[in-house]
Protein backbone atom coordinates (compact mmCIF):
# COMPACT_ATOMS: atom_id res chain seq x y z
CA UNK A 1 0.00 0.00 0.00
CA UNK A 2 1.52 3.03 -1.22
CA UNK A 3 0.54 6.54 0.01
CA UNK A 4 0.06 8.74 -3.22
CA UNK A 5 0.50 12.43 -1.43
CA UNK A 6 3.32 11.59 0.66
CA UNK A 7 4.71 8.73 -1.08
CA UNK A 8 5.13 6.69 2.42
CA UNK A 9 4.75 2.59 1.63
CA UNK A 10 2.98 0.44 4.27
CA UNK A 11 2.78 -3.16 4.74
CA UNK A 12 -0.83 -4.95 5.48
CA UNK A 13 -0.45 -8.04 6.17
CA UNK A 14 -3.45 -11.02 6.96
CA UNK A 15 -3.55 -14.37 9.43
CA UNK A 16 -6.00 -16.81 9.33
CA UNK A 17 -5.87 -18.70 12.11
CA UNK A 18 -6.51 -22.13 12.91
CA UNK A 19 -9.79 -21.21 13.86
CA UNK A 20 -12.56 -20.69 10.88
CA UNK A 21 -13.54 -17.25 12.41
CA UNK A 22 -10.11 -15.99 13.46
CA UNK A 23 -8.08 -13.34 11.55
CA UNK A 24 -5.87 -10.67 12.12
CA UNK A 25 -4.97 -7.47 9.72
CA UNK A 26 -1.99 -5.28 10.54
CA UNK A 27 -0.72 -1.88 8.76
CA UNK A 28 2.84 -1.41 8.93
CA UNK A 29 5.41 1.12 7.55
CA UNK A 30 7.70 -0.71 4.93
CA UNK A 31 10.96 0.96 6.35
CA UNK A 32 11.18 0.40 9.38
CA UNK A 33 8.30 -2.26 10.06
CA UNK A 34 6.72 0.11 12.95
CA UNK A 35 3.03 -1.17 13.50
CA UNK A 36 0.40 1.21 12.88
CA UNK A 37 -2.84 -0.22 13.45
CA UNK A 38 -3.74 -4.14 13.76
CA UNK A 39 -7.61 -5.41 13.86
CA UNK A 40 -8.62 -9.05 15.83
CA UNK A 41 -11.20 -10.70 14.88
CA UNK A 42 -12.38 -13.28 17.13
CA UNK A 43 -8.56 -12.84 19.10
CA UNK A 44 -7.07 -13.75 22.07
CA UNK A 45 -7.07 -11.96 25.33
CA UNK A 46 -4.12 -9.02 25.18
CA UNK A 47 -3.36 -6.60 27.99
CA UNK A 48 -2.60 -3.03 27.95
CA UNK A 49 -0.01 -1.47 30.51
CA UNK A 50 -2.74 -0.07 32.73
CA UNK A 51 -3.87 -4.02 33.18
CA UNK A 52 -7.21 -3.58 31.06
CA UNK A 53 -7.92 -5.55 28.75
CA UNK A 54 -9.46 -6.42 25.43
CA UNK A 55 -10.76 -10.10 23.75
CA UNK A 56 -12.84 -11.66 21.31
CA UNK A 57 -13.10 -8.54 18.87
CA UNK A 58 -10.55 -5.43 19.29
CA UNK A 59 -8.27 -3.51 17.87
CA UNK A 60 -4.22 -2.27 18.57
CA UNK A 61 -3.89 1.39 17.93
CA UNK A 62 0.18 2.11 18.38
CA UNK A 63 2.08 5.20 19.02
CA UNK A 64 6.09 6.25 18.68
CA UNK A 65 7.27 7.93 21.26
CA UNK A 66 9.85 10.36 20.41
CA UNK A 67 12.83 10.36 22.31
CA UNK A 68 12.51 7.07 23.53
CA UNK A 69 12.49 5.32 20.05
CA UNK A 70 9.65 3.07 21.11
CA UNK A 71 6.02 1.84 19.83
CA UNK A 72 3.29 1.68 23.02
CA UNK A 73 0.23 -0.30 22.13
CA UNK A 74 -2.91 -0.04 23.32
CA UNK A 75 -6.03 -2.63 22.78
CA UNK A 76 -9.22 -1.71 22.90
CA UNK A 77 -12.75 -4.00 22.70
CA UNK A 78 -14.62 -3.91 19.28
CA UNK A 79 -17.06 -1.81 19.07
CA UNK A 80 -15.37 1.57 20.48
CA UNK A 81 -17.18 3.56 22.62
CA UNK A 82 -16.21 7.12 21.78
CA UNK A 83 -13.75 6.61 19.30
CA UNK A 84 -13.29 9.97 18.64
CA UNK A 85 -11.52 10.30 22.11
CA UNK A 86 -9.48 7.35 21.54
CA UNK A 87 -5.26 7.79 22.26
CA UNK A 88 -2.57 5.49 21.22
Amino acid sequence: VEDSVNGIRYVMHYYRGNIENKYSIHLRFTDNNIHLVRLCINGGRHYNADGTFADGNHIHLYHFIKGLGEVEAHVYPLPVPHLGTLRA
